[in-house]
């Protein structure tokens, strides 16, 4: 499974060149947002606002447990992710999916760009890159306003944005007076982006060309694991043995990624970044396939698009690179 099934799962599948206004009625985000005065049995209570969410056939009703401040601007769904249009209509992108968290509080966006380089392998085959450009808006004030871009590979679309600090594949606006005006300009980031994206490239291209077997690849795999979990505890107790023996199936794992993963052959580094970028994908799989509900969907989505598993690869990629 990769991230694009998870998305999916996440919201709505799209065919790739619907109108801005077919995709917001496709994936349930046709609605606007409006801030309205929260009440408490007392009555306003000053300086915090509901957020309603009006439905495209005029029904409106709060978004749960959203309250914002008086600071706070509200982005619409439309505004958001018009640049997309412009792309789409230009054969220069393709919708993939789209969708919202929580009732509508945050709302989101993804699109493919079409392959940008290749990444050319140890045993003379090229891996294909592509971007994928994700956005997200949240109604709820927890987030900015982002639009940024994830590399992925063809044989496994694996979300590979981990980034050296000195790259930036995002663009973040506030929610404020002064961001209203930059979500006018969004378009016009995009090169900026992709100039920066064809940058790591040479990274990505660098990893490739170090070799690493498999036995510096498990020394690295737990070095991984200590800077993610924290060393595990020498002490004797059940505990402690259950923490070292989830710590050497994380290890095994990781090292199957590595040599057999997706287009992994397990002889570079370019190997071991993707071995573990398939790692937090896929781990778990058949208990999240049967068990997980839409809410652990949307969470887990997230999470590898925006969170702490696009960290985690940020973090892989930054070892790899100095190692």
């Amino acid at each position: 499974m990769d991230n694009i099934d998870t998305l999916a799962r996440a919201g709505r599948e799209l065919d790739g060149r619907e109108s801005l206004g077919e995709f917001l009625a496709k994936t349930g985000l046709d609605f606007t947002v409006e801030k309205t005065p929260a009440y408490a049995a007392s009555g306003p209570i000053p300086g915090v606002f509901a957020v309603d969410r009006i439905e495209a056939n005029g029904l409106r009703a709060p978004i749960p447990g959203v309250s914002v401040g008086t600071k706070m601007r509200l982005f619409q769904n439309q505004a958001a992710f018009s640049p997309l249009d412009s792309l789409v209509s230009r054969d220069m992108a393709t919708y993939v999916a789209g969708g919202s968290f929580r009732q509508g509080a945050v709302v989101w966006a993804y699109a493919d760009l079409g392959a940008i380089f290749e990444v050319n392998r140890l045993d003379g085959s090229q891996d294909p890159i592509s971007a994928k450009l994700l956005a997200r808006n949240a109604h709820d004030g927890s987030a900015n306003l982002i639009w940024g871009l994830s590399p992925l590979r063809f044989f496994c679309a694996n979300q590979l944005n981990g980034m050296l600090k000195h790259l930036h594949f995002e663009v973040r606006v506030r929610h404020t007076a002064c961001g209203t005006d930059q979500v006018g300009q969004l378009g016009g980031y995009l090169a900026d982006l992709l100039a920066t994206f064809r940058q790591a490239g040479v990274v990505w291209q660098e990893l490739a060309n170090v070799r690493m077997n498999e036995s510096e690849f498990e020394r690295f795999a737990r070095q991984f694991l200590v800077e993610v979990s924290g060393v595990v505890s020498v002490e004797t107790d059940q505990k402690s043995q259950d923490a070292r023996e989830k710590r050497e199936k994380d290890v095994a794992d990781l090292v199957g990624f590595f040599k057999g993963g997706k287009g992994n052959t397990g002889e570079s580094a370019w190997d071991g970044y993707n071995g573990i970028g398939e790692w937090l994908e896929h781990r778990n799989e058949t208990y999240r396939a049967s068990k997980w509900t839409a809410a652990q969907w949307q969470r887990h989505a997230a999470s590898q698009a925006f969170g702490e598993g696009r960290n985690r690869r940020s973090l892989a990629l930054r070892m790899l690179v100095n190692r």
